[in-house]
């Protein structure tokens, strides 16, 4: 049975990795012609917030304990507010394939926090299979890459995608406990709640702007 419930986990993480690799194209058209990336933001969160709620009313509600609430505070944070206002900013100012590049630091930067924040074991086949994925995607990024992708870059942009893989990371490592003890549902419904909490200052000035 772990064996299926491992490969359905994997199966799913895939999934979500095609769709976040569609992603970095299909927000370049939007922006920055046609609404800003607060602005974007703010509407994307917004619905995914709305889609959650209506969601979890599906499922019989699960009480959370107020010390879990900090924690989801903290993952809507780095999660959803600066995560992904950095990285549609960065997205913004620099190209998909430096975005893209720049992201394979991500599973570096988790294995590094999930080791000093909750004490996982780095082993020898974790760091190999690490190397051999950031080889393999830097390899093919780099192969797609065109000369004016260089000169189209931004360095702002760039470090903007790169403290947004750090975010990233450290919801991942955040997030990862509440997953084993409650449903991943009612986790992400309170995510995105807390998250867009922080997304209104930086968003809603640009979406209102919007010229639709």
């Amino acid at each position: 049975m772990k064996g299926i419930s491992d490969f359905k986990a994997h199966i799913a993480v895939l999934i979500a990795n095609l769709i976040y690799g569609a992603n970095y194209a299909i927000a370049k058209l939007v922006m920055p012609t046609y609404m800003q990336p607060s602005g974007f933001i703010f509407l994307r969160v917004a619905f995914a917030l709305i889609a959650f709620q209506i969601t979890y009313f599906f499922f019989k509600p699960e009480p959370l304990p107020r010390k879990v609430h900090f924690r989801l505070i903290l993952c809507g944070i780095m999660g959803v507010a600066t995560n992904q206002l950095l990285f549609f900013e960065g997205l913004n100012l620099t190209t998909p394939i430096h975005a893209s590049l720049i992201m394979t630091v991500n599973p570096i930067l988790v294995l590094i926090l999930a080791s000093i924040m909750i004490g996982e074991r780095i082993t020898p086949l974790k760091s190999m299979g690490v190397v051999l994925g950031l080889a393999g995607a830097a390899w093919l990024i780099t192969k797609a890459a065109t000369g004016n992708s260089i000169h189209e870059a931004s360095l702002l942009g760039d470090i903007f995608i790169f403290l947004n893989a750090m975010s990233y990371g450290f919801y991942l490592v955040l997030v990862k406990p509440l997953m084993h003890q409650y449903r991943a549902v009612t986790i992400i419904k309170w995510v995105f709640f807390y998250g867009f909490i922080f997304v209104i200052p930086f968003g809603i000035e640009n979406f209102l702007e919007t010229d639709w």
